[in-house]
């Protein structure tokens, strides 16, 4: 059963209502974030050597990987709204 809404935070009704815009609230953020990440992992990897530097760049490799699937699913997003419009 669920509880009704007065007993729920303003940000959890966003949140079940509308959750990758709870999460998800700026395009150019998103993107930024995993940038910067990845300019992060890329520095650290340089200054290791073997294994330790193979692992930063397997991670490095996974967040350019979120990077995609966050483009992706944002412009799905825009085309739904463009074929609902």
């Amino acid at each position: 059963m669920a509880l009704p809404p007065q007993f729920l935070e303003s940000s959890t009704r966003a949140a079940t209502g509308k959750p990758l815009d709870h999460y998800f609230n700026s395009d150019a953020l998103n993107i930024e974030t995993f940038s910067t990440v990845s300019i992060l992992l890329l520095d650290l990897a340089e200054s290791l050597d073997d294994k330790p530097q193979h692992l930063a760049m397997a991670i490095y490799r996974i967040s350019e990987l979120g990077l995609m699937l966050v483009e992706r699913s944002l412009d799905n997003e825009k085309a739904i709204k463009v074929a609902g419009a």
